[in-house]
């Protein structure tokens, strides 16, 4: 590939486009920089030329055909140009989420992570490997958003107030597909022993058009861990249900920080909290049961269906009762809304900054703005206090050069070389 003859990008001229786009040339190399941190920048970006021409020759054999050519030195038409610029553009999206995922041995050891980390999205057998609590459902969902939000607190314990009626159902329930490993009938076994499910016969499960309903049940990876995690497909379940009455959370968005400011002078500091098994162990009412089988197992020769008793992961409403009681949360542990960082709704203006997504509150605070700590501690009590357990091993107080929300945070503004003459944006330290 590196043999083949290039043109910088900056040198090709738009104008008529023959109708073959396909073998693409390799992308270009814009000139270097004369000196300083633009130049080593722009070093890192050229070695991501390494991923971009393997892409280019892939797509080539694959729309080229293998009798064709898998690189092409010629000319690039201007639909050739918009061709490869919408895959530079992709490949920088895909590695703007991973912190210094720039230069060929970053690139190397990031492309080669399992589908453990954040976004593998690639489904994994269910069975023993996939984390349940030593005790589930012994959260009152129910009970705790009474006072906050009667409305969620009856659709926790009665589906009839999110179901559409019957007459409007759909004709076509969407169909499912599990993947069961080989000791699904000994994790369910476990799940019943914990309290996360319970077994019925199929007359206890509802039924459409007469089929008894069940979600699709599998497993995935998660991050810096061996352990999966259990996902509930309910997307039959979720199709019954009105989508004007499903609860719409409100998280925390990190994109409204780049309007931010902060000094200069001070250093950025990270401060989280993350609930453990969280969905596990939110407990809903009796009536969801029949709303959340799963693929039966045989006991005693009997066909049994496992279902839910907490906030499956999956079903349509359970992330928003998770975050409303995230958020009846952090009320009570009187984190300031001034400093609240939400999707719908401007940033602070100073820091400190907080906001929260479902099982996971962080603080984002500076030496001279000390309250980070504080804060999270407050939201650990008042989680103890609702039976909620916070993650041991995710406790961060007041730490430089941390993550949030799938952004890197470093502590100054060396790493984007941010002139020590200007006052700062927030987002030096954020890298996107």
């Amino acid at each position: 590939c590196k043999s083949a003859a290039r043109s910088p990008l900056h040198w090709w001229d738009y104008g008529a486009s023959p109708p073959g786009v396909f073998p693409l040339p390799l992308p270009s190399l814009l000139p270097l920089p004369s000196r300083g941190r633009s130049r080593r920048r722009a070093q890192l970006r050229r070695e991501d030329c390494v991923v971009l021409d393997l892409w280019v020759a892939t797509l080539n054999s694959m729309y080229a055909g293998r009798g064709g050519e898998d690189v092409c030195s010629s000319r690039p038409s201007a639909a050739q140009v918009r061709c490869l610029m919408n895959l530079q553009k992709a490949l920088r999206d895909h590695l703007r989420g991973s912190p210094g995922a720039s230069g060929v041995d970053s690139l190397r050891d990031y492309l080669q992570t399992n589908d453990r980390g954040y976004g593998g999205g690639v489904a994994r057998p269910l069975g023993m490997d996939a984390g349940v609590p030593p005790q589930a459902g012994d959260v009152a969902l129910g009970d705790l958003l009474e006072d906050s939000d009667a409305k969620l607190a009856a659709q926790v314990r009665d589906p009839a107030f999110l179901l559409l009626p019957e007459a409007e159902w759909p004709q076509e329930i969407p169909t499912v597909r599990s993947l069961l490993g080989k000791d699904y009938a000994e994790f369910v076994e476990r799940n019943v022993a914990v309290g996360l499910q319970d077994l019925a016969e199929e007359d206890q499960v509802a039924t459409v058009q007469g089929q008894p309903l069940v979600a699709a049940a599998f497993a995935v990876g998660k991050a810096d861990t061996k352990e999966n995690r259990m996902i509930s497909g309910c997307v039959g379940t979720n199709s019954l249900m009105n989508p004007a009455l499903l609860p719409r959370p409100r998280y925390a968005y990190i994109p409204r920080m780049r309007a931010c400011t902060i000094s200069k002078f001070v250093r950025l500091r990270v401060s989280k909290r993350d609930a453990r098994h969280y969905f596990h162990r939110l407990r809903l009412g009796i009536k969801w049961r029949p709303w959340l089988a799963h693929p039966p197992i045989t006991r005693g020769g009997r066909k049994l269906y496992p279902r839910h008793t907490c906030a499956a992961m999956g079903l349509a409403p359970s992330s928003g009762w998770a975050q409303a009681l995230t958020d009846q949360t952090t009320s009570a542990a009187n984190l300031p809304m001034e400093h609240r960082v939400l999707i719908d709704e401007p940033a602070p203006l100073d820091p400190p900054f907080w906001g929260s997504i479902v099982d996971d509150v962080w603080c984002l605070d500076t030496s001279a703005a000390p309250a980070g700590a504080a804060w999270c501690d407050r939201v650990h009590q008042e989680w103890q206090a609702r039976g909620v357990e916070t993650h041991a091993g995710k406790i961060v107080d007041e730490v430089e050069g941390q993550e949030i929300q799938g952004v890197f945070v470093h502590a100054s503004e060396h790493w984007l070389g941010v002139s020590l003459q200007k006052r700062s944006l927030l987002m030096r330290g954020l890298w996107f």
